[in-house]
């Protein structure tokens, strides 16, 4: 069993010593001053992020490695646990939105959108954000909502015609051309959508399509 060390009763008397000798020399009403300065200060200094040289973009700090966020989170946790918990949620909104753009699953895609939409609403309902970060998020978060309507119906069909090359039958490779046809009429389809980019994939991967 480990034993716990105990400080000595002379340490508390030479610290009470040293108190009421400094409280003698300025007095009460500027030792008070000076115990909430350095209050202040102290508080300031452990709100600060651990690693102020991490890059960052408008969700927050950039990491390299898994490990690399993991250990300044931790850190961040010991003096300030709120922003080091909104920190991480707006780490999710980043790599949902990320995945949801990019994904050619359907599933995918979608679930990473409903997750990002979820994070994003917690931003808002349950954290005090600074006006100009949360601008930069709001900014950010609704560019990518835009540039999902577009591009989900996009990747899935760039993912059929990819299945066209390992095919070896005419039949096998019209099924998938078809698939890919009908995700991009789905995509013209949708209201928010860019349409003259869906056309631009129908006249250069589909050029005997006429849909749109």
């Amino acid at each position: 069993m480990v034993r716990k060390s105990k400080i000595s009763p002379i340490v508390y008397l030479i610290i009470f010593l040293v108190l009421a000798w400094v409280i003698s020399q300025i007095g009460w009403i500027w030792f008070t001053v000076l115990v909430v300065v350095g209050a202040i200060v102290f508080i300031t200094i452990s709100a600060q992020d651990p690693s102020p040289n991490v890059p960052s973009d408008e969700f927050g700090p950039l990491f390299n490695t898994s490990q690399q966020a993991s250990a300044y989170y931790a850190k961040l946790m010991k003096s300030n646990p709120t922003k080091a918990n909104r920190l991480r949620r707006q780490q999710i909104l980043r790599e949902s939105l990320k995945l949801a753009t990019t994904s050619k699953k359907p599933e995918t895609a979608e679930s990473r959108m409903e997750l990002a939409q979820q994070h994003f609403l917690a931003l808002k309902t349950k954290f005090r954000i600074p006006k100009d970060e949360r601008e930069g998020i709001d900014k950010r978060y609704h560019e990518a909502v835009l540039e999902y309507d577009t591009v989900r119906f996009l990747n899935e069909a760039h993912a059929y015609l990819k299945k066209t090359q390992k095919l070896k039958t005419e039949k096998s490779k019209r099924k998938y051309i078809n698939l890919a046809r009908q995700t991009i009429e789905k995509g013209l389809g949708n209201p928010n959508s860019d349409k003259e980019r869906l056309r631009n994939f129908l006249r250069k991967c589909l050029p005997n399509n006429t849909a749109g």
